[in-house]
């Protein structure tokens, strides 16, 4: 009888942790920003339902990528759609992310292709995957915000 009963309490944990990977793979998707005409990058991102990041000025929703992501495209980073964002995480209770409006970003996933133009992207300094599984982390709200959908 005891032997039944662990068995019952083994499976429902096995079925948790299989839920839950399966959640976890569906919060992945494909992104590609384009930065101008010619310069675009595809990345990894996570969508992030602790990510509540908005610019204050035009109550945007905010995505992150890294660092090293961005790197190659700065200079199509132009200063005049450049903002201070502030934020708070786990890790560090205040600071500002560097952020600015680039030209467009599709993001790619089971239900299709979101065109999303003049999203707002902080960058990050250190790296936001610990096993560098994805690049970027996008804000849930960046769903709902103005854009055109696309089915695959």
């Amino acid at each position: 009888m005891i032997s039944w009963g662990i068995l019952v309490v083994f499976l429902v944990i096995l079925v948790e942790i299989l839920y839950i990977k399966c959640k976890m793979k569906n919060d992945f998707c494909q992104v590609v920003l384009t930065f101008s005409e010619k310069k675009t990058c595809q990345v990894t991102a996570l969508l992030d339902s602790g990510n509540g990041l908005i610019e204050p000025i035009s109550k945007m929703p905010v995505s992150i990528i890294e660092e090293r992501i961005a790197e190659p495209y700065k200079e199509y980073l132009k200063k005049e759609k450049f903002r201070m964002v502030p934020f708070h995480s786990l890790g560090e209770d205040r600071g500002m992310l560097e952020a600015y409006f680039i030209e467009k970003m599709e993001i790619r996933g089971k239900e299709g292709v979101r065109v999303i133009k003049n999203p707002i992207i902080a960058i990050s300094k250190g790296s936001i995957s610990a096993n560098e599984k994805y690049q970027m982390i996008l804000q849930p709200e960046i769903l709902k915000y103005g854009g055109v959908e696309y089915d695959i």
